[in-house]
């Protein structure tokens, strides 16, 4: 399972970033930002179980972009969802569960479009996710009530960020991505999509 996520993940990224390279531009104009960060709301569908249809989590991400030029970067990024997960019928009398995934990945980001109230960028992380099931019981664990055990598993993830100028210095991003987690018998490909303010400083 793991395998099929690591090929999965670097024949995307094998793909799509010559493809964002050459849609790179450059222009002398235009400033570029040695570091980037960005803060905000996501939303993540997580499936708890094998029973259990797909759950909307809400929750927040960090990330952190240094660029060793213009155009490539090294990227940091953690976040953490949370929801609350209603059961179908066990037999316990438990029918809800709460539930929330933290993920740590890095990886590669490079700039795409670089206009000056449009600035675009594609990213392939990799690193772990660690999903937790809260079952408020001392009769029952997670297995009674069909949601999969605490566990932590390796992740990977590409996506792009798509951010308007506010400020010279402030933009507001919206940040797709595909986000791969092994925590069901085959991989969740999930589509989180967080929204929120990045700063840029530093210049090149």
């Amino acid at each position: 399972m793991r395998q099929h996520i690591i090929h999965t993940f670097l024949t995307i990224a094998s793909l799509a970033f010559p493809f964002g390279s050459a849609l790179a531009q450059e222009n002398g104009s235009l400033t570029y930002s040695k570091d980037d960060i960005f803060t905000g709301v996501s939303l993540l569908r997580l499936k708890p179980g094998s029973n259990i249809d797909n759950t909307n989590l809400a929750g927040w991400q960090l990330t952190g972009t240094h660029y060793f030029t213009r155009r490539l970067g090294f990227t940091a990024e953690i976040s953490g969802n949370y929801g609350t997960v209603n059961l179908p019928q066990n037999g316990t009398g438990i029918t809800s569960v709460d539930v929330n995934q933290h993920s740590f990945l890095f990886g590669p980001q490079v700039r795409m479009l670089h206009w000056k109230r449009l600035r675009t960028s594609l990213r392939a992380t990799a690193g772990v996710a660690r999903a937790n099931t809260s079952v408020d019981s001392s009769l029952a664990g997670p297995r009674d009530v069909g949601v999969y055990l605490t566990n932590t598993k390796f992740a990977a993830a590409i996506g792009s960020a798509i951010d308007f100028q506010i400020t010279p210095r402030l933009y507001y991003r919206i940040q797709p991505n595909i986000f791969l987690t092994p925590f069901a018998p085959t991989p969740d490909r999930n589509l989180p999509l967080p929204l929120g303010l990045v700063y840029r400083f530093g210049q090149q």
